[in-house]
């Protein structure tokens, strides 16, 4: 069983918690899967590199955009370096949604939460800024 609390916080810097299910969740976390970058349509619009980073003991996949048309402009994947297996990703995403232009920089710690900070840019040179973090626990 798990337990899936929803953080939000405005742009005064309130924050408000609450409990969230499995529908909520896998609507919050859609704009981690809305871009493949391995679709052959677009794979050949990202350059590759991979470094090795000691002080997190990961292997970095890194892949950033060379066609600013493209909504997934960077995304870095940390490995761990004895597992294999996913640490991190982070992701950086524009897109335009009725005249508002916006720019989400989004991670996911894997087993542990996801994160989504979002900057509205709104017509007349306004901003809005929204920030969300999902974090769960499993309970025994």
């Amino acid at each position: 069983n798990t337990t899936i609390t929803l953080i939000q916080i405005d742009t005064a810097g309130n924050e408000k918690s609450t409990v969230i299910n499995k529908k909520e969740f896998l609507e919050l976390s859609k704009p981690f899967f809305e871009n493949n970058i391995a679709d052959s349509s677009v794979k050949k619009y990202y350059r590759e590199s991979v470094f090795l980073d000691e002080t997190t003991g990961s292997y970095t996949f890194n892949y950033t955009s060379v066609n600013n048309s493209l909504p997934l402009r960077t995304m870095n994947v940390l490995l761990d370096t004895t597992t294999q297996q996913v640490k991190r990703i982070f992701i950086t995403q524009t897109k335009t949604v009725a005249d508002i232009f916006i720019t989400e920089k989004i991670g996911w710690k894997t087993d542990q939460s996801f994160f989504i900070n979002r900057m509205l840019q709104l017509p007349e040179n306004k901003e809005s800024i929204q920030q969300i973090s999902v974090l769960w626990q499993h309970n025994n």
